[in-house]
């Protein structure tokens, strides 16, 4: 679900992107934070309505058949690879200045395979369309999440720091609002 609200924006108008706000495309009872795409520190805002759980996309990793290319059955063998080829490592993680121990090992989705997923032709992971508008592909996905439930009324923070070998450093607080 979080791959299908990053990559439901526009590029240039996506929350993932910081070029949105956070409250963008989010609905239900999950509401979805990110990392950033280029690195580096990054402070961002949200508001979100009380009852609601926060998923964060710590650090991941997404690829797709809507080339033609890799066929469907090899996805989730390519994310897993490339995963573990990157050497991903979440190095902090924060609510409310508290450490939230073992982000890694116990928070790792493993790689799944999803469908339908409607992709505006320029999103955040560049033109994956090939021309066509809202396309349908399979894809498969890896990473670092937290799921974080129950935040009290008032105003949190959310702090974490990722890095991989691409090389991507991220260090990311998030002023979470609950109203």
């Amino acid at each position: 679900m979080w791959w299908s609200w990053a990559l439901g924006m526009p590029d240039g108008a996506n929350a993932v992107q910081g070029t949105a706000p956070m409250e963008t495309n989010q609905s239900g009872d999950v509401w979805f934070l990110s990392g950033n795409l280029k690195g580096g520190a990054e402070t961002r805002t949200i508001t979100v309505p009380t009852g609601k759980s926060l998923f964060v996309a710590v650090l991941n990793f997404y690829a797709d058949t809507t080339g033609g290319y890799p066929p469907a059955d090899s996805l989730m063998i390519i994310a897993k690879q490339y995963w573990a080829g990157s050497n991903p490592t979440v190095s902090l993680f924060e609510i409310d200045g508290k450490t939230v121990d073992n982000v890694v090992a116990n928070y790792f989705a493993p790689v799944t395979t999803f469908t339908n997923q409607n992709i505006p032709m320029k999103n955040v992971i560049g033109d994956v369309t090939y021309g066509k508008n809202n396309i349908s592909s399979y894809a498969a996905s890896c990473g670092y999440y937290m799921m974080i439930d129950g935040l009290s009324l008032g105003t949190h923070t959310i702090h974490f720091k990722a890095s991989n070998a691409q090389p991507l450093s991220i260090d990311m607080t998030y002023t979470v609002t609950v109203k």
